[in-house]
Formats: C-alpha cells, sequence, structure tokens
C-alpha cells in the first residue's frame, strides 16, 4: 500500500506530514531544506520543523559538511504475503501471549531471512526482549530462530554452516558440523526448534514454522521466554502451547489442496 496524503479531513496534519517527508527523503537522496520545501509546496519554516522534529527522534539526520538532510529510516510496505501471514496469525499471537505470559514474535521468511513483522507483549509483567517489528536476526548466531530457518527453510551453504556460533554461559562458542545436524534433525522431529541455551539477555525462544500452500517456509512463530524454563513441566508446557498456536496459523492439508 502506497503512502499518500488523506483525502479526507486529517486528525494529525503533522504526523502525516512527517511521514511523507521522510518518504521523500527516501526517495530524493540527501536533499537541502530549499529542495524539500519546493517538492512539497509547505513553507520552509513549516519543513525545518518537522524535520528538527524527525531529527530529533533520530528518523532523520542532517550532514553538518553540506547541512543536507539525510534519512535514518526507510519505510517500507508489507507485501501482500507478509500481510496475509500478519492477519493470520493475529488471534493465534494474541491468545498466545495470554496463555504463556511471554513476548510472542512473528516473522516472515524469504531469501534465506527471517524478518519480524508483529509482536506480542504480555501486559502484566515488565518486558525483557528487545527484538522490535523490522528485525531480522544474525544468520551466523545458531539460535532457534536460526535452526527454524536451516530446518525449514533454505539451506545455507556448507561454508556458512561451518562459522556457526551460539550463546553458552554468556560466551560465543562455536558449533561442530554434526552437533548442527544433530540438533536440525531433533528440531524437524519435534516440529518446533528451541534455543541451545537463552541468549545474552536471557532470553530462550520457541520457534515454530508456518508454511505456505505450496508447502514453502512462510515464517515463524516465536515465543521469547524470559525467564527460560531449563527443562521439566514448564518448558514442556511452553513447547506444547507454541505448537498449538503455530498450528492454528499454518495453513491445513485440506486448504493447501484447495488453493
Amino acid at each position: 500500500m502506497e503512502l499518500r496524503p488523506l483525502s479526507g479531513p486529517d486528525p494529525s496534519p503533522a504526523l502525516t506530514r512527517g511521514l511523507l517527508l521522510l518518504k521523500r527523503l527516501g526517495a530524493d537522496g540527501a536533499s537541502s531544506l530549499e529542495h524539500l520545501a519546493h517538492a512539497t509546496g509547505w513553507p520552509k519554516s513549516s519543513v525545518f520543523r518537522l524535520l528538527a522534529s524527525l531529527e530529533a527522534c533520530g528518523a532523520v539526520q542532517r550532514d553538518p559538511a553540506d547541512r543536507r538532510y539525510r534519512a535514518a529510516l526507510r519505510l517500507v510496505p508489507f507485501a501482500a504475503v507478509e500481510e496475509d501471514l500478519r492477519l493470520r496469525a493475529v488471534a493465534a499471537m494474541q491468545d498466545l501471549v495470554r496463555a504463556a505470559g511471554h513476548t510472542v514474535e512473528l516473522f516472515a521468511y524469504s531469501g534465506g531471512a527471517l524478518t519480524m513483522l508483529d509482536r506480542r507483549v504480555p501486559e502484566d509483567r515488565e518486558v525483557a526482549v528487545r527484538a522490535r517489528i523490522g528485525w531480522q536476526p544474525d544468520r551466523s548466531e545458531l539460535f532457534a530462530l536460526t535452526a527454524a530457518a536451516l530446518a525449514w527453510g533454505d539451506p545455507a551453504p556448507a561454508p556458512a554452516r561451518s562459522r556457526l556460533w551460539y550463546w553458552k554461559n554468556q560466551t560465543r562458542v562455536p558449533l561442530k558440523t554434526a552437533a548442527l545436524l544433530k540438533y536440525l534433525n531433533e528440531s524437524r522431529a519435534r516440529g518446533l526448534a528451541v534455543c541451545l541455551c537463552p541468549n545474552f539477555h536471557g532470553v530462550r525462544r520457541y520457534v515454530a514454522p508456518v508454511f505456505q500452500a505450496d508447502g514453502a517456509l512462510w515464517g515463524v512463530l516465536s515465543l521469547a521466554a524470559v525467564p527460560a524454563p531449563l527443562k521439566g513441566p514448564a518448558h514442556a508446557r511452553l513447547i506444547r502451547l507454541a505448537l498449538d498456536a503455530a498450528k492454528r496459523v499454518n495453513l491445513s492439508a485440506a486448504e493447501r489442496a484447495a488453493s
């Protein structure tokens, strides 16, 4: 969906103009105040105030050398396939965050990479998970998200697999190929990938795949637990909850056959 001026009354003109100005900077590149005022047709003083606000919140940067403004953020519309995934997962995510009491994340999969589309956080506790919408996990760090992409998506080439590492006792530890294959096979058998160890922030993710109509990996549903149970009933319960939620999001065999 393209960002465009509203056709009717605008309840927040400054917000709309700020977004349109950020879009203009993304399209035009580094621009002077004069260029932006001419391109938008707005008074130079108004454009300056908008740029100052965008700069203060980190959305725009001003080069001290040429005094031109540059976008520090990019507005990227959701592709239709991503929006379909997000809408399909909304109810399951809401129920999962209430049942589990932990942050729930939704990632879309494309070209070997996972990108966060949506997240839900529990309302009755402090949130320790720092990842935000638009985040792409480091594909060299082997944790549940990376494992899900490798287990159900496009396999990484051998050189990339040999450079994988994970957190253990707050230390980066390289993972041997045999251990990686064992981890991936266990994840496939269980239908869900679980982090080998909590990460540096104490987060352990339970990640279940979601598939498109043709059986290709569409994305993943991630339950990010803090504190992270190591084993026992609490651990088993989170696995069951994540699997049940992903089952609701996944296209059924009948739906795949009909599509």
